[in-house]
C-alpha cells in the first residue's frame, strides 16, 4: 500500500517550488527535492563570503542535483572576469579537468559564463562527474549555478531540465 502512494505522489503533478533570497527569485520543478540543509552546511564559508543558497535534486534519485553559491566580494567584476577568476581558482584545486565547452549565455537580461566539463569523481557511476556550471555577476556578488551529473548519459538526459531552471533566475525587483 505505501508503495501505491509513493507512485501516486511521484504521477501527480506537483506545483513548482519558488526560492527566493535578496534580489534573486528562481523557481523550480516541485518534483526536485530541497536538499539544501545537508548540502548548504559543508558548503558554506561566510568567512570567505560564500554562502550556499539552495541545493535541489532531480526527481529520478540518480544523483543530479543543482546547487546555486553566492560569492559576496567587495567589488564588481565583469562576466568574463569572474569567469577567469573562478576556473582558475577551480582548475587549481582539481586535477584532469575535460573542459566540454564555453560560452556566454543571458540570464535575465545579463550576459553569464556556461561551461561543461567533467571531473573525476567516486560519486559517479562512470568515474567522472558531468558539469554545467554558469557564472553570474549581480552587482558585487558571483553566482555559480553548478549542475552536476553522475554520467554523460544523466547530463544528456537533464541537461535541458537543468539549464531551464537556471535561466528563469530573476534579479532585481521581485514582483
Amino acid at each position: 500500500l505505501s508503495t501505491q502512494r509513493e507512485v501516486e505522489s511521484l504521477l501527480t503533478p506537483q506545483p513548482p517550488q519558488t526560492f527566493q533570497k535578496d534580489d534573486l527569485l528562481l523557481t523550480y520543478p516541485g518534483s526536485w527535492t530541497d536538499l539544501s540543509r545537508e548540502t548548504c552546511e559543508q558548503i558554506n564559508q561566510p568567512e570567505l563570503g560564500l554562502e550556499c543558497l539552495l541545493a535541489i535534486g532531480h526527481p529520478s534519485g540518480d544523483g543530479t542535483n543543482i546547487n546555486l553559491i553566492r560569492l559576496s566580494l567587495g567589488f564588481e567584476l565583469t562576466p568574463e572576469s569572474a569567469d577567469e577568476l573562478m576556473w582558475a581558482s577551480f582548475e587549481s584545486s582539481t586535477s584532469d579537468v575535460d573542459l566540454e565547452s564555453r560560452d556566454i549565455v543571458e540570464i535575465d537580461g545579463q550576459q553569464a559564463v556556461r561551461r561543461v566539463f567533467s571531473v573525476p569523481s567516486s560519486k559517479a557511476s562512470d568515474g567522472r562527474a558531468h558539469i554545467l556550471l554558469v557564472y553570474l555577476v549581480n552587482g558585487p556578488s558571483v553566482y555559480q549555478f553548478t549542475g552536476w551529473t553522475p554520467s554523460a548519459d544523466a547530463l544528456s538526459q537533464h541537461r535541458s531540465e537543468i539549464e531551464e531552471i537556471i535561466a528563469g533566475a530573476h534579479f532585481g525587483a521581485i514582483p
